[in-house]
Formats: C-alpha cells, structure tokens, sequence
C-alpha cells in the first residue's frame, strides 16, 4: 500500500519570489529543450535522446564543441599515413611501417579520433594555444598533418 501526505506551504514574499524565479528558469531549459528536439529531427529525421542533449548541454556550458565518433580501430590505424599497423595490448609505442611515425599509442589513438571528429582540436575546449589545428589529408596516399601544434611535435 502506498501512502502520500499532502503538506500546505506558506511561504514568505521572498520566498515566493525565488520559488517563481526557480520555476521560470526550470520552464526556460524545458522548453529549449523541446525546440532542440524538435529541431534535430526536422533535421536528421532521428529523436534527440536526454543524455546525448545532456552530452552536448554540458559540452556548451563549458564552452566545447562535442561531436560522437566511432573509436574502433584507433590504435591500430597510424594517425600520420592510415595505414593499420596491428599491434598486442601489450605495446604502448605506435610504430609505422609505412611512414616511419612514432607515436605513444594512446596519443596516436586520441589523434585518430581527432580526425575522425572533423576539425581536430587539441584542446576539447577550443583550439590550440597557438590557433593551429590537425587534419589529416586523406587526399594522398600518404597523408600528413596540414598544420601541427608544438606539444604534438614533441610526442
């Protein structure tokens, strides 16, 4: 069985005045969050689920930009050329064949998702220090980076 109480409140003038300005603020994000709803899928013709708004409501409000990709194969594929170097869980040093690119395998793996996300950005919230970006030229057979910050030069 299931029991409720019901309490009457009596707030002050003050009170009322927080709780409304509590409520205006609750009705504001609910309802931006329909219109982005809304407009995602006028979009994409796909529903917007509350934790990937969430995602991107947290990524705004730190002044980020979030993008979803697919990190299969990251480690494997050598962030400079492309090429897929197999390699153990047990080895930490990214080594090409094909180009000769030495890399920490988690950061060749970080660099990968990068490219995948489009503009690659080194920091998650904004550019480089230096206003640089990473893109790997897929357009040669051996591509390389157009333009690399100076904490990825010494990696």
């Amino acid at each position: 069985m299931r029991k409720t109480f019901k309490y009457r409140i009596y707030p002050s003038k003050q009170q009322v005045v927080q709780l409304e300005r509590t409520l205006e603020v609750c009705r504001i994000l609910y309802n931006s969050c329909l219109v982005d709803r809304r407009n995602h899928y006028e979009q994409t013709g796909k529903g917007l689920t509350r934790v990937r708004q969430q995602e991107i409501l947290k990524a705004e409000e730190a002044g980020c930009w979030f993008e979803k990709v697919d990190p299969r194969h990251t480690s494997v594929e050598c962030s400079d050329c492309g090429t897929k170097v197999s390699k153990t869980l047990a080895t930490r040093t990214h080594r090409c064949p094909g180009c000769g690119h030495v890399l920490d395998r988690d950061h060749n793996a970080a660099l990968n998702i990068l490219s995948r996300a489009g503009t690659a950005r080194i920091h998650a919230c904004g550019e480089s220090s230096d206003g640089g970006t990473v893109r790997r030229n897929r357009s040669t057979s051996h591509g390389s980076l157009t333009q690399e910050a100076p904490s990825l030069a010494a990696g």
